[in-house]
């Protein structure tokens, strides 16, 4: 398969998983760009890889925390620059469905299982070797982001309710 091949089956799914990760479209389209950038540099070393998608999914991984971090580096230094400027206040998040912000909410290796699971339906053993963790470690990871994505949309995680997500 050649790169443009590729790029056109894979980049859909890996913008829609990672704007779940990182809560953002335009974040997203941004670092799944960077990380197909960096395998098309690359690429008659990663085309004989096994599974060059799960590559890039890795590279976009790895990109999305650094996207986090950084924002959550300047979300705190704006909280301190707007507690010393009387009247300045943030503005509020734009308004977004109860599961996105539930997503938004939980840690970024709950978001990562439960995106590469539930949105791209990967197998455990995929999503273990895109982000270098043990099986046994997706699984309790994704138990407990269920849990964890169920305690925040308020439904009951006692297993006294069939309702659920997954």
């Amino acid at each position: 398969m050649d790169f443009e091949e590729f790029y056109a089956a894979s980049y859909r799914r890996i913008v829609v998983a990672a704007a779940v990760t990182l809560g953002s479209l335009a974040e997203a389209e941004d670092v799944v760009q960077e990380a197909f950038e960096r395998a098309h540099r690359h690429w008659p070393r990663i085309r004989g890889y096994e599974d060059p998608e799960g590559w890039v999914r890795r590279v976009t991984y790895n990109l999305s925390l650094n996207t986090l971090r950084r924002a959550r580096r300047k979300a705190t230094a704006l909280t301190r620059l707007a507690g010393r400027v009387p009247g300045a206040e943030l503005p509020p998040p734009p308004e977004v469905l109860d599961l996105h912000r539930a997503l938004g909410r939980l840690p970024i290796h709950y978001r990562a299982v439960l995106t590469l699971r539930y949105l791209l339906d990967l197998p455990v053993q995929q999503i273990a070797q895109t982000l270098e963790l043990p099986e046994e470690t997706v699984k309790s990871q994704l138990a407990r982001g269920r849990r964890r994505l169920k305690a925040e949309l308020g439904e009951p995680t006692d297993g006294s309710a069939e309702v659920g997500l997954w």
